[in-house]
């Protein structure tokens, strides 16, 4: 009721304490209702159409399966060049420079699908959302480096994430191993 009052203060010429009948509650809600703005996804509906709230949904699966495909494949890549090499043995310091290194190549895989699924999503006329034309026009006008604005951003808050999830991975991998009495 508080939250009432307070939006209908400036608009009320003499000041009410509280409703007196039913009817007056009722008038209140109505009027809060009307001076309420709706939430941002109903507008967008209103606005843009029931599409408009899957736009960016091929671009973001296509990074999802690039993310987890490039991140997989590189850091077990990466362990195993570094094993074969001798420098290191299986351990904290292997894990950490093998998953470092499935980080910076998941960021330059990704960066693509990042930038374009980011225009595709914000773009709002209805002709502006195919990913062809996205394409076309950001290499017009800025070049194929477009693709990967916001790389180094990107990493900063990619590298942690993927240190600590392949980190987490091999120490319960090599709990899961002292358990079953496989080391």
């Amino acid at each position: 009721m508080g939250s009432t009052r307070s939006v209908l203060r400036p608009l009320s010429v003499t000041p009410s304490p509280r409703p007196s009948s039913i009817s007056d509650v009722q008038s209140l809600v109505v009027l809060e209702a009307t001076l309420t703005p709706p939430p941002p996804n109903v507008q967008m509906v209103r606005d843009e159409g029931f599409s408009s709230m899957a736009r960016g949904m091929g671009p973001n699966v296509v990074r999802a399966v690039l993310m987890n495909a490039s991140q997989l494949a590189s850091y077990d890549w990466f362990k195993a060049e570094i094993l074969n090499t001798g420098y290191m043995k299986d351990g904290i310091a292997l894990h950490f420079t093998a998953s470092f290194a499935a980080g910076t190549v998941a960021t330059t895989v990704c960066s693509p699908a990042d930038v374009l699924k980011s225009r595709i999503m914000n773009a709002s006329a209805p002709g502006s959302t195919s990913t062809l034309q996205a394409i076309r026009t950001a290499i017009k006008n800025e070049g194929p480096m477009f693709m990967f604005k916001g790389w180094v951003p990107a990493w900063m808050r990619l590298q942690p994430t993927t240190i600590l999830i392949f980190l987490t991975f091999e120490q319960l991998k090599n709990g899961v191993d002292w358990w079953r009495g496989d080391l």
